[in-house]
């Protein structure tokens, strides 16, 4: 199940939502168009998301499990189980799970759109081949590397 509604009130149990592989670490997208969208992740030791930049909307990254290093801006911090990073529009920001196990981190977005981007370039590899194709969905959803 996947909540899309702006007016109705809803559940999603704890293994609902749209299953996505991002860059081989796997999503659970939640809440999809509605004010704000809100996924979950695992991340593998050493990935994370590379330094980047949007101005559309502002994204939070809340810790649930691991230890991950985030960078927002100028700013390198480390944030452990229950830390919460803010990362607002127009700010370059990115992290990696520097633990030694899997990490988990829930993710807002503010305003919803830029969750499509997950969508789109789910199970996609990235390599040599597949490089422009996402160059292409990176700029459409306004996302560039910082």
């Amino acid at each position: 199940m996947l909540f899309r509604s702006r007016t109705a009130a809803g559940v999603v149990p704890a293994e609902g939502g749209m299953p996505l592989r991002v860059f081989g670490n796997p999503f659970l997208l939640k809440v999809r168009g509605a004010a704000m969208a809100l996924l979950t992740a695992s991340f593998a030791p050493g990935t994370g998301a590379k330094d980047h930049t949007h101005r559309g909307h502002d994204e939070i990254f809340y810790v649930l499990d691991g230890e991950f290093r985030f960078r927002v801006g100028d700013t390198h911090i480390e944030g452990g189980t229950g830390d919460l990073c803010f990362a607002p529009r127009h700010a370059a920001h990115g992290f990696r799970n520097i633990g030694t196990t899997d990490g988990r981190l829930l993710g807002i977005i503010a305003p919803a759109g830029y969750e499509r981007h997950f969508v789109d370039i789910d199970g996609i590899t990235p390599n040599d081949e597949t490089k422009a194709a996402l160059a292409e969905i990176f700029a459409r959803y306004d996302q560039e590397p910082a």
